[in-house]
């Protein structure tokens, strides 16, 4: 659980631009540290006093990060699990990319892991380029995991690798991989 959150943080969880968050912080209604840190106490506080905002203790005592796996098997999901603790996040397992993308809309994953190897290099990539597009609610880091399909050629080209934080190619290095996700959320996350 998190102490304390950053201004974008903030933003993220209630849904509101980070321009209101400081305009919240100048009026003297939020308090913050000089790093720009926001102590959960305070947050809570300040949202208890906002009728129509109670429920925000109640998501930030939930509030994971989320990881989203799609088209990788059930085993590569038990070997990170062994290696991370999945206790600090949310994982959904998707099979297909359609479906991965419509539950990507609506839950909204901080990490999205794609199997090139069972999805296919096309379904993948339309993914990845869909999950890309920018949006208000912000864009997931993609992991990509793939085979060398035996051409003298790269998998990815310059465009298409710009898209992933990491990419892993078969067989996949679980230790390598768990660290990349951790890596992330702590990136997104400022842990």
């Amino acid at each position: 659980m998190l102490d304390s959150f950053t201004v974008n943080q903030v933003s993220r969880l209630t849904g509101l631009s980070d321009g209101v968050i400081y305009a919240w912080i100048y009026g003297g209604l939020l308090d913050c540290t000089p790093q720009w840190l926001i102590k959960r106490e305070d947050l809570v506080c300040f949202f208890a006093s906002r009728s129509h905002m109670l429920t925000i203790e109640g998501y930030l005592q939930e509030n994971k990060p989320k990881v989203l796996v799609v088209g990788a098997h059930q085993p590569l999901l038990g070997y990170l699990s062994e290696r991370m603790d999945f206790r600090k996040y949310e994982v959904q397992l998707e099979t297909s990319a359609f479906v991965g993308g419509a539950l990507a809309n609506d839950w909204l994953p901080d990490c999205v892991v794609i199997d090139f190897v069972r999805l296919g290099r096309e379904e993948a990539l339309a993914m990845a380029r869909y999950l890309k597009i920018p949006k208000k609610t912000g864009q997931p880091i993609l992991i990509a995991l793939y085979e060398e399909d035996g051409n003298l050629e790269p998998y990815f080209g310059p465009a298409e690798e710009a898209l992933f934080y990491k990419t892993f190619k078969f067989p996949y290095p679980i230790e390598s991989l768990g660290e990349a996700i951790q890596t992330s959320m702590i990136e997104r996350f400022d842990w």
